[in-house]
């Protein structure tokens, strides 16, 4: 394997949208999902292809399946809240 890029150096909302891409659920039940605008959704996808220097989908999705355990073991930063650390585990949940 190649060296890539560290899940460290997206958001916290950047993780989650990473992690949900596993399951192969489309761009509009993940924003759905997250409540956002799937436009929203979609420059998330763009800014985590651009910081992981990924050029699909699919390969973001194998991205976060290889690095999982350690963006499931990210713990929300300070700039998130309560909701933010109960998604967390949420999405913990929803891909086990």
């Amino acid at each position: 394997m190649t060296d890539e890029p560290a899940p460290t150096l997206l958001t916290q909302r950047e993780r989650q949208v990473l992690l949900l891409l596993i399951n192969g659920t489309t761009n509009r039940a993940l924003a759905r999902q997250l409540g956002i605008a799937e436009r929203t959704l979609r420059a998330h996808l763009t800014s985590i292809s651009r910081k992981l220097c990924l050029s699909s989908r699919v390969e973001a999705a194998l991205y976060a399946y290889r690095h999982r355990e350690s963006l499931l073991a990210m713990q929300p930063g300070d700039d998130t809240d309560v909701s933010d650390a109960v998604y967390h585990r949420e999405i913990e949940r929803a891909i086990a």
